[in-house]
C-alpha cells in the first residue's frame, strides 16, 4: 500500500516535468513534497513501472563552414618536369 500511494506522486511528478525528470531528479520532487524514502526505492518504482525519462537529441556543437574549394591542378600529373622551377 505504501508503494501503491508512493507511485501515485512519483507518476505525478514525472508527469508535470512533462517525462523529462529521471529518478534522481523526481526523488528531489518527492522529499520536497515530505515524503521519506530513498533514491534507490523512487528508482526501483520507476523501473518496475516503465517510467523512464526522455532523451532528448543533442544538438551539435560545430558549425558548418563552407564548402572546400578544389584547387585546380596546374601541374596536369607531370611529375617529372624538364627543368627546375619550370612546373
Amino acid at each position: 500500500m505504501e508503494d501503491a500511494r508512493l507511485l501515485r506522486l512519483i507518476r505525478a511528478f514525472c508527469k508535470a516535468s512533462q517525462r523529462i525528470y529521471g529518478a534522481p531528479r523526481v526523488f528531489v520532487d518527492v522529499r520536497e513534497a515530505g515524503e521519506r524514502c530513498s533514491n534507490h526505492r523512487v528508482a526501483l518504482l520507476m523501473r518496475e513501472n516503465g517510467l523512464r525519462a526522455l532523451h532528448r537529441y543533442r544538438t551539435r556543437r560545430w558549425e558548418v563552414g563552407k564548402p572546400a574549394v578544389l584547387t585546380p591542378n596546374l601541374l596536369k600529373r607531370q611529375f617529372s618536369p624538364t627543368k627546375r622551377n619550370a612546373a
